[in-house]
């Protein structure tokens, strides 16, 4: 009897070990989980805040755009104000220096006689 008693000793204890060495396996297993799980927790925080960056630096240029269009539409209206007034006194001086010309042409007919 006693040597039935041996035998299931030694029986339950190989079972127990290699129950144990599953159980530790899993137990490895689920402890390298939870280490990925919390990796990756920081890596989406941090792509979480590297996306509300960029999204904000976006936002901030395009305001920017609308503000230097909005610059760049008053620069051209005061261009071509600019371009307009140039003509119109282009004309005008070239109006007064015929106008010149021929006052000098009377008042030299004027000195001569």
């Amino acid at each position: 009897m006693n040597l039935v008693t041996n035998y299931i000793t030694e029986i339950i204890g190989a079972v127990a070990t290699i129950t144990a060495y599953f159980v530790g396996v899993k137990k490895d297993k689920a402890d390298a989980f939870i280490t990925m799980q919390k990796s990756y927790k920081t890596f989406a925080d941090d792509m979480n805040l590297k996306y509300e960056f960029m999204r904000e630096s976006i936002e901030s240029m395009r305001k920017d755009n609308e503000r230097l269009e909005q610059r760049l539409t008053v620069f051209e209206l005061n261009e071509n104000k600019l371009r307009e007034l140039i003509k119109t006194l282009e004309t005008k001086i070239t109006r007064l220096e015929q106008e010149n010309r021929k006052l000098r042409t009377r008042l030299n007919k004027y000195e001569k006689e």
